[in-house]
Formats: C-alpha cells, sequence, structure tokens
C-alpha cells in the first residue's frame, strides 16, 4: 500500500552491509544513472536493503555526483547524480520503515540495476 506516495526505491544491499558500511542516507543518496526530472517527483527515496525498507527519506536537491557535492566519492562521475536530502516525516518513515517491499515491486518487467520507481 502506498498511499498515493509517488516512491523511488535505491537498492543499497552492497553499501550498506559491505565494506563501506554506510546508514541508510549516506548508501542511498549517491552517485546514481538516474533521469533526475523523474526522481525530482518522487515523495519519498525508500532505502532497500535486502528487500527491506531501512531508510525513509526527503531529496531537497539532485546534483552531479561530484566530488566537490560528495566528499566520500573517489572520482567525480559526472554521468550519474546523487541527492542531498532529510528523513522524511515521522508519518512516511512509520508507514515505510522496516516494511518488507512487494515483489513485483522489486522485480518489475525490463527494470534492471538498483532503481525502482512506483511512478511513471
Amino acid at each position: 500500500a502506498n498511499h498515493g506516495d509517488k516512491l523511488l526505491l535505491i537498492t543499497v544491499n552492497q553499501s550498506f552491509h559491505g565494506s563501506a558500511n554506510l546508514d541508510a542516507y549516506e548508501a542511498s543518496r549517491c552517485a546514481w544513472r538516474i533521469n533526475s526530472q523523474r526522481a525530482k517527483k518522487a515523495d519519498c527515496i525508500l532505502a532497500i536493503v535486502y528487500g527491506v525498507v531501512r531508510g525513509v527519506f526527503v531529496a531537497a536537491v539532485w546534483l552531479p555526483a561530484t566530488r566537490e557535492n560528495f566528499p566520500r566519492l573517489a572520482e567525480d562521475s559526472r554521468s550519474r547524480q546523487g541527492y542531498i536530502g532529510r528523513p522524511a516525516p515521522i508519518e512516511s518513515q512509520e508507514r515505510y520503515l522496516n516494511m518488507r517491499v512487494p515483489e513485483e515491486l522489486l522485480k518489475k518487467r525490463g527494470e534492471t540495476g538498483p532503481l525502482k520507481y512506483n511512478y511513471l
């Protein structure tokens, strides 16, 4: 149940549990090959770890994935984007945090990679 929210789901398994061991916000915010116009329409960004929502955020701005914008990046990646944001409002946190994402949303036909949308 998405309550009409436009959701951008970002799977962050590797950076969340991998060597970086980043928190959900840092893991989800960069660097993505993403259509920033489409991304800007999202009401919430959900950080997904092995099918479970581990963070719920609102993007204030999407920026090119450069070291100036995101100091932890090893190098500039101008074809990619990242966001600067904040935790989503409490009602969105309560709605989505620790929720298991429905399989059909994680495995939408024709969508590969870490990014999924529930809107066009």
